[in-house]
């Protein structure tokens, strides 16, 4: 991906100006680089790349925040942008590029995300559907793997029989670099068998169209209405759940499973890589009357 600008040096200290540590900041070897590179070619789009450190300053940020509001981006893609601007002025400002502090100030609050999960129902109707396509296939086999692990689509993609050792799964984030260790589900062997001692690979994008597919098939139709910001308008739209459903719900589900079956909070944050109970707690989801499933075993209500 490239960017075609004719970035320029900084003639009075030698350092690199405002753009071109943007784009440099932006290439970095992460697996962010692509929205990292998008944020760089849609501000350098919206705003020019004649800024230089100092000129990005408040006056800068509310005149990028009107456009990106005038062509409907959602609250979150704003957010998002505006965190990777934030971003390239606090690094910048680390390594004494610049001393323009009204970067600090910069803050777009996200929008809350509807992002759903599988009831433990929903999850065998899945594991027992019958598929004839082979890509299908793959991919349920790939989401159950997902399932069972609670890991990112990033972590549970790639895993191989060298992360098998003595019944357990170890593997090292590739976010967080974290080890991980969990019991390895005879579901997760048994695919792993069927496909040579890996898990099917598929790219994320197919991934995420069949996963709709398969939970289409399996009934997983549920509506569920969401609230979205399309730039300054508020919209309200009913999605059947199966229209929800991406790569990420595997790991939410595997979250959501785990807590609801008993296991303790601080043992399902070592598998999901939580630092904090509160961003675990903000990470899964449970209904009400799930929740008052939980609570009906509990002997203060016996």
């Amino acid at each position: 991906m490239n960017i075609s600008v004719n970035f320029k040096k900084c003639p009075k200290d030698g350092h690199p100006d405002f753009w071109d540590y943007f784009e440099q900041w932006a290439r970095r070897p992460l697996p962010s680089i692509q929205p990292n590179m998008g944020a760089c070619r849609l501000i350098g789009e919206l705003m020019g790349h004649d800024a230089s450190w100092d000129d990005v300053d408040s006056a800068f940020y509310f005149r990028l925040l009107e456009k990106m509001n005038a062509r409907g981006y959602s609250r979150n893609y704003i957010s998002a942008t505006i965190a990777k601007l934030h971003a390239v002025m606090a690094s910048g400002y680390k390594l004494k590029y610049h001393s323009n502090t009204d970067f600090t100030r910069f803050c777009v609050i996200p929008e809350y995300a509807e992002s759903v999960y599988l009831t433990r129902d929903e999850l065998d109707r899945v594991i027992s559907l019958h598929l004839d396509n082979p890509r299908e296939c793959k991919a349920r086999d790939l989401f159950i793997v997902g399932c069972y692990t609670a890991a990112r689509f990033s972590d549970y993609s790639r895993l191989s029989k060298d992360n098998l050792n003595n019944g357990f799964i170890c593997f090292a984030q590739k976010k967080t670099s974290e080890t991980v260790v969990i019991p390895a589900s005879p579901k997760i062997l048994g695919i792993m068998d069927k496909y040579g001692g890996n898990v099917p690979y598929l790219h994320h994008t197919t991934f995420n169209k069949l996963v709709k597919v398969i939970c289409r098939k399996a009934g997983i139709d549920t509506r569920i209405q969401i609230s979205r910001s399309r730039g300054l308008q508020h919209i309200l739209e009913t999605k059947e759940k199966w229209e929800l459903v991406t790569a990420h719900t595997a790991r939410r589900t595997g979250a959501t499973l785990l807590y609801m079956s008993g296991v303790p909070v601080h043992q399902c944050m070592l598998i999901t890589g939580h630092k904090t109970e509160t961003s675990f707690r903000r990470y899964i989801r449970i209904t009400k009357e799930e929740n008052a499933r939980l609570l009906a075993s509990n002997p203060f209500f016996k």
